[in-house]
């Protein structure tokens, strides 16, 4: 629910028609690494608040197991721990077709994107992000 959200709040869409729903994701691959950087903020408005998220991961996941791109990026909506929170955002890291020093501490808040884009069997775009600290600006991240 959007009133109190999970830890991990999951956005995912799926669309047959390019250009639908979340396949702009599909850009910050497109455009290479400096378009990332410069779209390197998401902002998420809901009828309970309005926030914005730097994003930390861009990863091209496949959904085999077997699959050395496989990334389970759905399956930690909360954290038992903050070791199991940071693990997940290592693992993520280490998926993401950039290097992006955007820090995340156990206590952030994170925001996952995922579309499976229009032809695609098992890959889909997930963006990672975590949602700006209080007295953290826009062009003031933190990389702790």
């Amino acid at each position: 629910t959007l009133t109190k959200p999970p830890e991990n709040l999951l956005l995912r869409a799926q669309s047959t028609v390019d250009g639908k729903l979340f396949a702009p994701l599909a850009q910050y691959a497109a455009q290479g690494q400096s378009y990332a950087s410069s779209h390197g903020i998401v902002t998420l408005n809901t009828i309970y608040e309005q926030a914005q998220y730097v994003i930390f991961a861009i990863i091209h996941a496949d959904s085999q197991t077997t699959s050395a791109d496989y990334f389970n990026y759905a399956s930690h909506p909360t954290f038992q721990t903050d070791a199991q929170m940071l693990e997940y955002v290592q693992a993520a890291k280490a998926h993401s077709i950039y290097a992006i020093s955007t820090g995340v501490r156990a206590t952030d808040r994170l925001l996952t994107l995922a579309t499976l884009p229009a032809g695609s069997d098992t890959y889909c775009w997930v963006v990672l992000c975590r949602k700006l600290r209080d007295g953290e600006s826009t062009s003031r991240i933190q990389t702790d």
